[in-house]
């Protein structure tokens, strides 16, 4: 019995904390999709400032990150 209680205990707390975490990894998706999206946004100007005979430096995605 206080081996099912203590089971119980875990599983509830479990649950508990990862609904409790929810806003954190909702906002965790939406700033990676931002800066999917500014990456994205960086790599066209830097292909459009190369087409037009410009030089930049374009930072890696691991530098970046």
């Amino acid at each position: 019995v206080l081996f099912a209680a203590l089971m119980l205990g875990v599983l509830v707390g479990g649950i508990a904390s990862w609904l409790s975490q929810g806003k954190h990894r909702r906002a965790a998706r939406q700033y990676r999709a931002e800066a999917a999206r500014l990456r994205a946004e960086a790599m066209r100007i830097a292909e459009d400032n190369v087409q037009g005979g410009k030089s930049i430096r374009v930072l890696s995605g691991s530098a970046a990150a």
